[in-house]
């Protein structure tokens, strides 16, 4: 058995990504789901092809 910390983002790349992707999305008025959708994935495109 391994002991894994409580928090550690180190070990699930996705807990760096969220903070960004919500960043603003708060204030946000969209059209519906797939406005939303559209948006998210535009988001995770320029995350991904970022070279930091």
């Amino acid at each position: 058995m391994v002991q894994l910390p409580a928090h550690g983002p180190e070990l699930n790349a996705t807990e760096s990504l969220w903070p960004t992707m919500k960043a603003g999305l708060g204030n946000l008025a969209v059209g519906g789901e797939d406005h939303l959708a559209a948006i998210v994935r535009n988001r995770l495109e320029r995350i991904q092809y970022d070279p930091t």
